[in-house]
């Protein structure tokens, strides 16, 4: 529902003490990671947008303040509505996921970083206001 062209990226916990991953499956990950980049802008199918015959958008919150975008200049190469690997806006209700993945160094993406600037700017949206 979420993701319905597939997942957007593969984060195998490779320091688990269950890990069993091989130098193999971690090569054919990391190429399934970059495949993945290059899908761009997950379009979600109409099916999910239809409930009782009428156009909506079942798993998403409404209101202004929770649509309102991330306009940070780096996070906008990538979350943007159209170009070159456009992945869509990040809006308020994407917090959880953005808090996420600052926190786990997995954005911004590798090649890209934020100036103070742009961290605080990301921090006063995490904060709401």
């Amino acid at each position: 529902m979420c993701h319905s062209n597939g997942p957007r990226v593969i984060r195998p916990n490779y320091s688990s003490p269950f890990n069993k991953t091989t130098l193999w499956e971690k090569l054919k990950i990391t190429y399934w990671n970059f495949r993945i980049k290059s899908y761009g802008r997950v379009i979600p199918h109409p099916d999910h947008e239809r409930i009782d015959k009428k156009l909506t958008k079942p798993f998403r919150l409404h209101s202004v303040y929770e649509n309102e975008k991330l306009e940070v200049k780096t996070c906008m190469k990538c979350h943007k509505g159209n170009g070159f690997l456009a992945r869509g806006y990040l809006t308020r209700q994407n917090m959880p996921t953005i808090k996420f993945m600052l926190e786990r160094g997995y954005m911004p993406p590798f090649g890209l970083s934020m100036t103070d600037e742009e961290q605080q700017q990301i921090q006063q949206f995490l904060r709401g206001f």
